[in-house]
């Protein structure tokens, strides 16, 4: 288990200054009574873009999952000022703040298609041992 945390934490302390950019489309059925994207798909498109990232950055859960190991969300924090209206692209960027132990710090910065921030997030994940827990 050492050898790997250790390979995966070179690998993420090589990508903490880099950024990974993805641009989303709200579509109709993502919407509120509001006119305004749900909560609950902003959430899942942030774990989208921090598993999109990872996995291009060779830490992510195809790599893990052949070394019995996988990603655990313990927490997810969501601020938001606005949120994108029906068929507005916005962009989710992400990087790793920090690596501690078998915890990760992951923020997240929610643009509109005008380079507004909309929001911002930060999630904290534990990697495990699938066979031991």
């Amino acid at each position: 288990m050492a050898v790997y945390l250790l390979a995966i934490r070179i690998k993420i302390n090589d990508m903490s200054l880099k950024v990974g950019s993805f641009t989303f489309l709200a579509e109709s059925s993502q919407m509120d009574f509001t006119g305004k994207l749900m909560l609950s798909v902003l959430g899942n498109r942030l774990l989208d873009s921090a598993g999109m990232h990872a996995e291009k950055s060779g830490f992510g859960m195809a790599f893990l999952n052949e070394h019995h190991y996988t990603w655990v969300l313990s927490r997810l924090a969501i601020e938001w000022n606005d949120m994108p209206g029906q068929d507005g692209q916005y962009t989710v960027d992400t990087w790793i703040e920090s690596v501690k132990s078998l915890f990760s710090k992951r923020n997240f910065m929610i643009k509109g298609a005008d380079g507004h921030v909309m929001g911002y997030a930060r999630s904290i994940w534990a990697m495990i041992d699938v066979d031991t827990r």
